[in-house]
């Protein structure tokens, strides 16, 4: 896995303060964006000074960057943390974690995660032409460290 992974991207500004809006399609977002943690604005290292959520959406704000004319240059840009920062058990995984992964069903390979779909139920991947419920009545196994997504009782989802 790679060490860092992208965990949104800034679309704006949020008051006068400093605060950016970041959009991020991940779980676990109170770990990942926990005041204190190390994360990448491209390339440039940041202290996280503050963290909520607002409307679905991630506000945060640095550490020295106390002013809306201090970020304006970090608009649209892509944000990462390194994985080792995470700290998520072994049970933990991220939904960005699933993108590429294989997925079996009936000991044959259905194909390759290409998205991982967030809805107001619970998370859907799309395999192929098939979307595929993160619920426990689809998934049988979830193998993170070999990319590997088991599932079962899907035939109804095939069209």
């Amino acid at each position: 896995m790679n060490d860092k992974l992208y965990i949104g991207h800034i679309a704006s500004f949020f008051g006068l303060k400093g605060e950016v809006k970041i959009v991020s399609n991940n779980n676990h977002l109170d770990k990942i964006f926990k005041v204190g943690n190390k994360i990448f604005i491209e390339d440039e290292e940041h202290i996280i000074n503050t963290f909520r959520l607002h409307k679905k959406n991630v506000l945060i704000s640095l550490k020295g960057y106390e002013h809306i004319n201090l970020i304006e240059r970090f608009l649209k840009k892509n944000v990462y943390i390194n994985r080792k920062d995470l700290l998520l058990s072994s049970n933990e995984y991220l939904y960005s974690d699933l993108l590429n992964n294989k997925v079996i069903y009936n000991n044959k390979e259905l194909g390759i995660v290409s998205e991982v779909l967030i809805n107001k139920i619970n998370p859907l991947i799309k395999v192929n032409n098939i979307i595929i419920p993160l619920s426990e009545k689809y998934l049988e196994k979830i193998d993170i460290k070999n990319k590997i997504i088991y599932v079962k009782d899907i035939r109804e989802l095939i069209i």
